[in-house]
């Protein structure tokens, strides 16, 4: 795996197309891992919007299926369906040592 496609281990805050808040916990590039107070089937579409320091980014992801990790809380994986490469791009950087976006650290 390259450097610049390290998987990242940071929470960053999001929010489903529902309006429930969510918590992206890994990226590599195409596969997209979060927290989330609902379960997605396999093959559903999760639409988020993820929270960058003072902008956002809309994720478009196809659910592999998720588990539930905790009371309400369920680990969702899936594929980025759709992220232009800038957006990609400005995911992958959030998580890149000395970044300094204003994410959240953990």
């Amino acid at each position: 795996m390259s450097e610049s496609l390290a998987v990242v281990r940071r929470l960053l805050p999001a929010v489903l197309s529902t309006g429930e808040s969510a918590r992206v916990v890994a990226f590599d590039g195409t596969l997209f891992e979060f927290r989330s107070p609902r379960a997605f089937a396999p093959g559903a579409r999760a639409l988020l919007t993820v929270t960058l320091g003072e902008s956002s980014i809309a994720v478009d992801v196809k659910c592999h299926g998720s588990k539930r990790v905790d009371e309400g809380v369920f680990h969702v994986r899936g594929r980025v369906v759709s992220l232009p490469r800038a957006s990609r791009d400005a995911l992958i950087s959030t998580w890149k040592p000395g970044s300094s976006d204003g994410a959240p650290s953990n």
